[in-house]
């Protein structure tokens, strides 16, 4: 695993990954908000939160997506949900109450920052430790996503492959650098 904490100088180019207006992306949320609603919430800096979500020193409103529907139930619901010994997943009806999966399209080409490939994560001084890590040290991928808009600033979000989505992208896209009305219900 590289290290926990963003280099201090940097000599890589992040890769880029092109998303066409027109592009639908699935969302499991909850009932409460729209469907293209981004999410205000900012995490804790080391407790609790997702991967790439806005800390008091890094304030965005941001949205996790997936490119299916798939993709988008399974990193969401199962994420955590073990295997019985039969090898199913049983999944508590709390975990579905008052959620909605929602389809959204993007009205503008955006361009995400690529955690896709091995290649793309060594461009910025990471491994799959950073796209794999489990919730306990979302405090310290919080910490790099940080880093990583601040060298990308024309990064609209971050792109990287489902574990439980058969490594289909899923992206996390950041509320300050969509357009106004570029992501919209369908």
């Amino acid at each position: 695993m590289p290290s926990v904490r963003p280099p201090v100088r940097y000599r890589g180019t992040p890769a880029r990954f092109p998303v066409a207006a027109g592009t639908v992306l699935w969302r499991v949320h909850s009932r409460q908000l729209a469907s293209n609603a981004f999410n205000p919430v900012i995490a804790d800096e080391h407790f609790g939160g997702g991967r790439f979500d806005s800390t008091v020193s890094d304030v965005f409103p941001y949205l996790y997506v997936a490119f299916s529907k798939v993709s988008a139930l399974a990193q969401t619901l199962v994420r955590e949900v073990p295997f019985t010994e039969g090898g199913m997943r049983v999944l508590p009806r709390a975990a579905v109450r008052e959620r909605q999966l929602s389809a959204v399209e993007l009205t503008a080409d955006v361009t995400l920052m690529s955690l896709l490939t091995s290649e793309d994560r060594a461009a910025v001084g990471q491994d799959g430790w950073i796209v794999q890590a489990d919730p306990s040290s979302y405090g310290k991928t919080r910490s790099w996503g940080q880093w990583l808009r601040a060298i990308a600033p024309w990064a609209q979000g971050i792109a990287w492959p489902s574990e439980r989505g058969l490594g289909e992208p899923v992206a996390v896209l950041f509320g300050d650098r969509i357009p106004a009305q570029g992501l919209q219900p369908c």
